[in-house]
């Protein structure tokens, strides 16, 4: 009798436990409202204009949880220069989600990209131009990534657990 209450409460602790890391998803909201401007326009706005593919998008631990204005850092091998003066290597941030107008760049793919003061968003002019598989990507493992695998050693530690004490139990 003991052993089912103590399963009961090891699985809502890890159905919890997961609810809790993995958050649920936030329903869209659409609040980014962009002037449609000229690429005259654009470009004015812009302190840096490139062509650039994006090898790293690094969203923020435990995004789920964040606001949606919470910065992305967006990594860039920059092909052309159009106006300013950057390095070979780009780093820029825009918004997590275009609801708070952030840009939503995937790696690998080749980007028209106008930016001040280090940031980009939706309102800026950026247009996807390609996909750019030449290009090798950043390899380092992105927060998604490390938070499932913490996720998934911390289930298996509770289920581990919960064995073990079943056992004792029974034995």
């Amino acid at each position: 009798m003991r052993t089912g209450r103590y399963a009961a409460a090891a699985a809502a602790t890890m159905m919890m436990s997961c609810l809790l890391v993995l958050g649920p998803a936030p329903a869209p909201a659409y609040a980014c409202d962009c002037a449609q401007l000229t690429e005259q326009e654009y470009a004015a706005e812009a302190d840096l204009i490139v062509q650039a593919v994006v090898t790293g998008v690094r969203q923020p631990l435990l995004a789920s949880l964040r606001s949606t204005d919470h910065p992305v850092r967006v990594r860039m091998v920059v092909e052309e220069v159009y106006k300013g003066s950057p390095d070979e290597h780009l780093i820029l941030t825009t918004a997590r989600d275009e609801a708070s107008c952030g840009f939503t760049f995937r790696e690998g793919h080749r980007y028209l990209v106008h930016a001040r003061q280090g940031h980009t968003g939706l309102c800026a002019g950026n247009q996807h131009l390609s996909a750019a598989p030449e290009v090798p990507l950043d390899s380092r493992w992105s927060p998604a990534v490390v938070t499932a695998a913490v996720s998934a050693f911390a289930v298996a530690a509770a289920v581990g657990w919960w064995l073990v004490r079943r056992r004792r139990g029974s034995a």
